[in-house]
């Protein structure tokens, strides 16, 4: 599609869209030589935070997985709330730089709207014709270059991501799980779900019962290749120690979806789960992550009116979020048919 040299990233706080896109361009671009990755320094004088960190393990990965077939360049920026500091440090730093035949591609999909604009700005007045520009638009997940418009189709059934890389991507990684060697009876739990015995179910097998059903309907759709999916992600920061866990988590390509389990009835229990799994999906997921609920809520009314209740407080919408109650998970199928819809939905 372009035959550009040289590749910049601007990378923020979520790090999935720049291995996207650099991955796209890798496969389809033969003539990318370079990738510059632009990031924030750390600056505690002015409340800074920098993503130099992320940069890196955009670079382990993505160098990984390509076997060293490109090269990277680091771009600092000093303040990403500068528009002439932004400026100052792109032009020393990536335009000065630039062998006399580069031919630059920007995809300012990352970093803040300030170093969207700015950096933007700089490159087509430095360069000119030399540079052209895309974004990738989270909500149909479609490349879209500024003179073109829409060059791609949805970009998660062409690019696809391990969730070791995931992981690896936000400086993750995965505690080694407790053995569960314990088998859960299927029918038995449906026996219990279909009369409203849930305290009959322990909660590491709701969340089983779940994975167990989704692992095999994902199998029999031939969805493998592209959706791992996994049970019991105990997460940690490797330069940390607080951990966190994902009952269930599944990736339609890169979009990554997690799933909170509950057998609780409890407003109050139930709202808490929610929370967590939304803020926990847009960590290692971004802003186009999706979360399910899985609850034990008896009542369609009370499933809609919690879903609507966390979609207010949190923002969320209705491809962001979705709530389940017992009535859902009385029947195999429709619980496969309404994840299906809400994960796979184009």
């Amino acid at each position: 599609m372009y035959g550009f040299s040289d590749l910049v990233l601007l990378v923020g706080t979520n790090p999935v869209p720049n291995y996207v896109l650099a991955k796209y361009f890798l496969k389809s671009n033969p003539n990318l030589k370079k990738i510059w990755l632009v990031h924030s320094e750390t600056r505690d004088d002015i409340g800074q935070e920098g993503t130099d960190w992320l940069a890196k393990d955009i670079k382990e990965v993505l160098t990984n997985e390509f076997q060293g077939e490109v090269n990277f360049n680091f771009c600092s920026l000093r303040d990403v709330s500068s528009a002439k500091e932004i400026e100052r440090n792109i032009k020393q730093k990536l335009v000065e730089k630039l062998t006399q035949d580069a031919k630059i591609h920007l995809d300012y999909t990352g970093g803040t709207k300030v170093m969207s604009v700015h950096i933007h700005r700089v490159l087509n007045e430095k360069l000119k014709n030399k540079v052209s520009f895309s974004y990738l638009d989270v909500r149909t997940f479609c490349l879209k270059d500024d003179k073109r418009g829409k060059v791609t189709n949805d970009l998660r059934k062409e690019i696809d991501i391990s969730l070791e890389n995931l992981m690896k991507l936000h400086g993750y990684k995965r505690e080694k799980p407790q053995k569960d060697g314990k088998k859960i009876n299927i029918e038995q739990i449906k026996q219990h779900i279909s009369c409203g015995e849930l305290r009959e179910i322990g909660g590491s097998e709701f969340e089983k019962y779940v994975y167990t059903i989704l692992k095999k309907r994902i199998e029999e759709e031939n969805l493998v290749k592209n959706t791992p999916i996994d049970i019991n992600w105990q997460l940690k920061k490797i330069d940390g120690k607080k951990t966190f866990e994902l009952d269930v988590i599944l990736i339609n390509g890169y979009q990554v979806c997690g799933i909170s389990c509950t057998t609780s009835g409890k407003e109050s229990r139930c709202k808490s789960k929610g929370f967590e799994v939304l803020h926990r999906v847009n960590q290692i997921g971004g802003e186009e992550a999706k979360a399910i609920l899985i609850t034990g809520l008896p009542k369609e009314e009370l499933v809609e009116e919690m879903g609507n209740d966390l979609k207010t407080i949190t923002g969320s919408d209705d491809e962001k979020l979705l709530v389940l109650g017992i009535e859902d998970l009385k029947e195999e199928d429709i619980l496969w048919k309404k994840i299906k819809g809400f994960v796979w939905k184009d």
